[in-house]
């Protein structure tokens, strides 16, 4: 699915993709807009599917959790079940916090893994009309990243990845 979005609205949407809880007024500051105009370009992300949630983080996405493989979800207190996958075969893989596991008694399991932790990741965004944050270019494919402390930048080539990191490294 892309998505088709203004400049602006794609800068908003990499801020809140780098932290969920980034403030109106540093919206405002960076995207050099109104708080009006922020606050409506946020409502519209949202009343158009392309912000589905905002994720909330406790600090427990590094307990162990299980990794489970099964034939089916029936019978499963559903309040327990953090992701459920449903792969093409009918079975499901789910993931459950470790303390939970005595509510999995009694079902039948394929497999069980214990996990460390989770980590999400922003992942790539297939946004189209995006533009190299060095030349100004639409990007048609998969952009190039750099992290630079709190920024997230999207570049088209390597060439303008490099010349980037450089423009970066003086501003220091």
């Amino acid at each position: 699915m892309s998505i088709d979005l203004g400049e602006k609205e794609y800068k908003m949407l990499k801020m809140l993709k780098i932290n969920a809880r980034t403030p109106i007024t540093e919206m405002v500051s960076t995207l050099g807009v109104s708080r009006i105009t922020a606050k409506r370009m946020l409502a519209s992300l949202i009343k158009r599917g392309i912000i589905k949630s905002f994720t909330i983080e406790t600090g427990q996405e590094n307990d162990p959790l299980l990794v489970v493989e099964l034939e089916s979800i029936e019978g499963i207190d559903q309040d327990i079940i953090i992701d459920d996958f449903r792969l093409l075969d009918g079975t499901h893989i789910i993931t459950v916090p470790f303390s939970d596991s005595f509510k999995l008694e009694g079902i039948k399991v394929k497999r069980i893994h214990i996990s460390t932790g989770r980590k999400r990741n922003t992942g790539s965004l297939n946004i189209e009309g995006i533009k190299c944050d060095f030349c100004g270019r639409k990007i048609n494919s998969d952009p190039l990243k750099i992290r630079d402390g709190n920024s997230l930048y999207y570049v088209c080539c390597t060439s303008c990845e490099t010349n980037l990191k450089k423009r970066l490294e003086a501003m220091k």
